[in-house]
């Protein structure tokens, strides 16, 4: 019984780290814009330009940030 959790966290930590690994294809990835939350390659484009599109958080409400 004791050998089971671990075992047991191993196989959900793998299944997780499986699915944070999906493979993104071409097409996803060329139409990076029409996803602006989806953070979907290491530069988040083909252009890698590294920045968001996002407007929720801006000067005027940065402040308001707190951490939880």
């Amino acid at each position: 019984m004791s050998h089971i959790r671990p075992l047991a966290s191993l196989l959900a930590f793998a299944l997780a780290a499986a699915r944070q690994a999906a493979e993104v294809g071409s097409e996803r990835l060329l139409a990076a814009a029409d996803e602006p939350a989806n953070w979907l390659s290491y530069g988040r484009d083909y252009g890698n330009q590294r920045f968001s599109p996002l407007t929720q958080i801006d000067r005027r409400n940065v402040h308001r940030l707190v951490p939880r």
